[in-house]
């Protein structure tokens, strides 16, 4: 008698903004949850792209088909699911938090002093400089702040890759891994005094 091996496969519908669509491709690998299985993680790969724009409220998405496997049945019909796409990957790189990328001290949001003014432009020309000449790698131009060996703030600028949200991989720059960078700086209010910025090391 002829043996047949048999999978059961579950096609995923999914709605994908019109900013990320260019980003989406066949064969991209995807995971899923639903709220039934909250802890379970579900992967497929996209085997579709649908042209057909979908537009409700001024927001539009279009649609992007899923296959996964479903051997088990878990999935049922007309499940929620919140979708995630593996659009890039690298291994070995150098990577940043987030929040140090957005960290700018305060005294740089008021303004230095008048009689500082001369100094101080010419330290933004040369940072300026620094930043044009790394546009043109590959990334897009960040800047990060350390302390000095003196115990002051100083700049870092670098060349910022890929981002899940929440790190980014540095292309280029002067940083080095282990170094500590600034993500936030506390300040006490009593008696006009400020405490150290707090720091957080970032690595591989």
């Amino acid at each position: 008698y002829p043996l047949r091996r048999q999978r059961q496969m579950c096609i995923r519908d999914s709605n994908v903004s019109e900013a990320d669509i260019g980003r989406i491709a066949i064969g991209q690998e995807a995971i899923f949850t639903v709220d039934a299985f909250p802890e379970r993680v579900f992967r497929g790969k996209v085997s579709e792209i649908r042209n057909a724009p979908i537009t409700i409220q001024n927001v539009v998405t279009y649609d992007v088909v899923i296959q996964v496997g479903n051997k088990d049945l878990k999935l049922k019909p007309g499940m929620t699911a919140n979708v995630s796409v593996l659009i890039e990957h690298k291994e070995g790189v150098l990577k940043i938090s987030n929040a140090a990328l957005r960290f700018r001290p305060e005294s740089s949001k008021k303004g230095e002093p008048t009689e500082k003014g001369k100094g101080d432009l010419s330290k933004r020309q040369k940072f300026n400089e620094g930043i044009k000449s790394s546009q043109g790698e590959d990334g897009r131009p960040g800047r990060v702040w350390i302390l000095s060996s003196e115990g002051k703030l100083k700049p870092i600028s670098i060349v910022v890759g890929i981002t899940d949200g929440t790190f980014s991989e540095v292309v280029s720059g002067s940083l080095k891994e282990g170094m500590e960078v600034i993500v936030e700086e506390i300040s006490k209010r009593k008696g006009g005094t400020g405490s150290p910025p707090f720091m957080r090391g970032f690595g591989k």
